[in-house]
Parts: C-alpha cells; sequence; structure tokens
C-alpha cells in the first residue's frame, strides 16, 4: 500500500514527513533546498514507496488561497505528472508558528510543519 509522503513547500527550502507503514505516525525527513526540489522528491517517492503526496496548502485569514497557494498547486501539478502518484492538499494555516513553538533544539521547521501536516492528515483520516 506504500507510505504518505507530507511536504510543506517553501520558497528557499521544502520540509518533508513520511508516515510508518500503518500510517498513524508521521516522521521528519531532511529539508531540501528549493532548487532541484522536484527530482530529489521523486527519489524520495522510490526510497520510501510512497503511494500518495499531501502538499500543505496556505490559506489566509479569511480562509481564501493566497498567492504561495497558487504557486504551491503549479508545484503540485508538476510533482503529479512527474511522479504519478496521487497528491492532495491539506491546510497548513499556522503550522510554521506551532513547529517554531515545537522545536526544542535547532532543525528543520520546514519539515517540522510537513509533520505536523501529515500527522493531521492521519490523525483526521484515522479517525473516521
Amino acid at each position: 500500500m506504500g507510505k504518505y509522503l507530507a511536504i510543506d513547500y517553501g520558497t528557499k527550502n521544502v520540509g518533508l514527513a513520511v508516515s510508518d507503514e500503518s500510517k498513524v505516525f508521521a516522521m521528519q525527513l531532511a529539508p531540501l533546498k528549493n532548487k532541484g526540489a522536484i527530482e530529489n522528491i521523486l527519489k524520495t517517492i522510490r526510497d520510501f514507496d510512497i503511494a500518495r503526496i499531501i502538499i500543505g496548502l496556505p490559506l489566509g485569514n479569511n480562509g481564501k488561497e493566497t498567492q504561495m497557494s497558487s504557486e504551491i498547486r503549479e508545484f503540485a501539478k508538476e510533482l503529479l505528472f512527474k511522479s504519478g502518484v496521487e497528491v492532495e492538499y491539506w491546510d497548513e494555516s499556522y503550522t510554521s508558528k506551532i513547529a517554531s513553538k515545537s522545536m526544542r533544539k535547532k532543525g528543520s521547521i520546514d519539515s517540522e510543519s510537513a509533520r505536523i501536516v501529515l500527522q493531521e492528515y492521519l490523525d483526521f483520516n484515522n479517525s473516521k
């Protein structure tokens, strides 16, 4: 069935997180530089047997999509085209703030944000 991969897309860095086989827990992966990220994500998809990609989609305070949302949708289209792996979006509003508060030591806020997105997604789907 494969694992799930979450992506926190940023203009400088791209945070990644992957689920366990049972799709209960989310774990951070090393973040990537934005430049060349698609190729590295394709390798991650192969290495971790990824069955679904969850991409954090930021919404404004009014609940509507932002300029960054459009950029993320373009990134996701390219990733879907090159990987053939199903892509879903998940509201990532405020995950960076939550991630920065939850970081106990220096690490990747980008990948922690991806981990939070994926854990929220897993919790939601496992509660059904």
